[in-house]
C-alpha cells in the first residue's frame, strides 16, 4: 500500500495543527474551523491528487494555504467602505430631509442629455 492510497485515513490526525495553523493567520476561530473542515474534505474527495512526493501535513498545509487566501479574497471583494468624512448619518438626514427625496429632489441639478 503506497502513501497516497493512507492519505484519506490519515488526515484527520492532522487536524490541530492546521486549526492552529489557520488560527494564525486568521485570527478567526470560526473561520479557522471552516477552513480546516474545507481542507480535510478536499483532501478526501481527492486522494489521488496526493501523488507521495512530500510529507502527508505538507500537502494538506498547502490546500489549507489556498483556503485562507480564498478567504481573504472574499473579505476584500465584501469589505465595506467607510463612511467619509463629513457626511451624515441616516438619522441626521432624516432630520434635515423629512420628506426624504420629496425634499431633496429640489437641489439636484438636471445634467442635459447629449444630443445624438
Amino acid at each position: 500500500m503506497n502513501a497516497a492510497s493512507n492519505a484519506p485515513a490519515n488526515v484527520a490526525q492532522h487536524r490541530d495543527y492546521l486549526y492552529r495553523y489557520a488560527l494564525l493567520h486568521l485570527r478567526d476561530a470560526s473561520r479557522a474551523d471552516d477552513v480546516v473542515q474545507e481542507t480535510l474534505l478536499a483532501a478526501v474527495e481527492s486522494p489521488d491528487r496526493f501523488s507521495g512526493r512530500s510529507s502527508l501535513r505538507t500537502w494538506l498545509t498547502g490546500i489549507l494555504k489556498h483556503k485562507i487566501i480564498d478567504v481573504f479574497r472574499k473579505q476584500a471583494r465584501e469589505q465595506t467602505v467607510d463612511t467619509p468624512a463629513g457626511s451624515v448619518s441616516d438619522e441626521e438626514a432624516k432630520e434635515r430631509f423629512p420628506d426624504g427625496w420629496n425634499s431633496v429632489t429640489p437641489y439636484l441639478r438636471v445634467v442635459p442629455q447629449p444630443k445624438g
